[in-house]
């Protein structure tokens, strides 16, 4: 004959104890591991110092990576950098006058929607000469979109194209021209 145990009720419950707590320090032991997994990720090292064949998302064709965080490999890639959407004007608005006369713009304006980063400064330029700036970007910073005015006093008497640069956290510039001026003769 087989030798047969009948477990006593006080035996199954003092088992199903047992178990349960195998069960909740295994479950602890997960836990921990899941949490070492995703701190160890969060700092995974890559280098390749081959250049990218090609641009994609915000890694730039040509770049290389020697012990780059996977993370910031990974934000480049799935979050490049968009440039702010820029349109100038001027006042008195651009336009064509008889030769002779003056134009004085008091002010250039800069239409704006944020790119990826806040910007940081408006300025306005007459050729490659700085006429004027602001720092007064906060409500497009805020708002995602706005108009910005930078003060100016300047005497057109020839064909001149004013425009702004925008500059933003990143310390990019985004550009654009005013309607030009244009004198003619009668």
């Amino acid at each position: 004959m087989s030798d047969v145990r009948l477990a006593t009720y006080a035996d199954l419950q003092a088992e199903i104890q047992n178990r349960e707590s195998i069960n909740s320090e295994i479950e602890n032991r997960l836990n921990e591991a899941e949490n070492e997994i995703k701190v160890a990720a969060s700092e995974l090292h890559y280098t390749n110092e081959t250049p990218t064949p090609a641009t994609i998302g915000g890694i730039e064709k040509g770049e290389t990576f020697k012990n780059e965080k996977l993370k910031s490999i990974l934000d480049k890639l799935l979050y490049p950098y968009v440039a702010p959407t820029v349109t100038a004007t001027t006042t008195p608005a651009g336009g064509v006058f008889e030769c002779g006369t003056t134009k004085t713009v008091t002010a250039v304006t800069a239409k704006i929607t944020k790119g990826s980063a806040d910007i940081t400064k408006v300025e306005a330029f007459n050729g490659t000469s700085s006429i004027g700036s602001s720092t007064s970007v906060s409500t497009v910073n805020s708002t995602g979109s706005g108009s910005v005015s930078v003060t100016v006093s300047a005497d057109i008497k020839t064909n001149a194209t004013l425009k702004v640069t925008v500059t933003d956290k990143q310390n990019k510039q985004t550009s654009a021209n005013a309607p030009a001026f244009t004198f003619v003769y009668p």
